[in-house]
């Protein structure tokens, strides 16, 4: 069962995990969740339902930019509550609907029919690493022929991107202001690698590598898998390193 929170008029809840891992306090992530009971949870144990953030951060690199910024969504959970941004009660949930999709969030809507790349529609939504060192991941069910398709049609070329197949329209992070693919996405599908379960997007070759779970795992670092536990069954995450106190 998602954790509960009601504060106010079913605000936002913020649950912050407590409690020393790791070789030194300043190196423990600190995480933020937003979360929300459904009035009749779907029919799934509770081992099951908990493994969602755990097995997310096994499926990325723990090293480079997984290891900056960590942000986590589940839109089919987010769909299934009746989340939209049409109207109604759902849309007070709608920035906690969004997590995993980072700064793509604000180009949602006008992706599918652009590129065929339809983040909401997935399973689950992963953002690691921040600008230009990030990298997107949207695990689930999609077209890869058609995203495929509409991003060749754009200019983008094949490349290999180590063990995986996909397109570049650039060698690294540049920025082609002549390129208008959608209003507010500049380098972020710069190297993309469609599957038929999985959608990988970044503006460099080795973000997109890791994203896509090159070396070890960032599940293998005692700091996440302990904020992983701690939070549980959560719908939408954050995990970031926690800065050094300021001098």
């Amino acid at each position: 069962m998602r954790k509960a929170g009601v504060a106010l008029a079913a605000l936002l809840v913020l649950t912050a995990c407590g409690g020393e891992t790791g070789e030194s306090a300043q190196e423990r992530p600190e995480s933020a969740a937003t979360s929300t009971e459904p009035a009749q949870p779907p029919p799934t144990s509770q081992a099951a339902a908990d493994a969602g953030l755990r097995d997310a951060l096994a499926e990325v690199s723990g090293t480079g930019p997984a290891a900056a910024y960590f942000e986590y969504g589940e839109p089919a959970w987010w769909r299934e509550m009746g989340v939209t941004g049409a109207s109604g009660e759902g849309r007070r949930w709608l920035p906690a609907s969004l997590s995993g999709l980072g700064d793509l969030a604000r180009a949602a809507k006008a992706l599918p029919e652009a590129t065929g790349i339809d983040p909401a529609a997935g399973e689950r939504a992963v953002t690691i690493g921040l600008p230009p060192r990030q990298a997107f991941r949207f695990d689930g069910d999609f077209d890869a022929a058609a995203v495929r398709g509409k991003l060749t049609a754009l200019g983008a070329q094949p490349r290999r991107f180590g063990g995986h197949d996909g397109l570049s329209f650039s060698p690294g992070a540049e920025v082609d202001l002549s390129r208008r693919l959608v209003p507010g996405v500049t380098s972020q599908l710069n190297q993309v690698v469609a599957t038929g379960t999985t959608i990988a997007a970044a503006p460099m070759p080795q973000s997109l590598e890791a994203v896509l779970g090159k070396g070890p795992s960032l599940a293998d670092s005692p700091d996440h898998a302990a904020v992983a536990e701690c939070l549980g069954d959560v719908a939408a995450a954050m995990i970031i390193p926690r800065r050094p106190p300021e001098p």
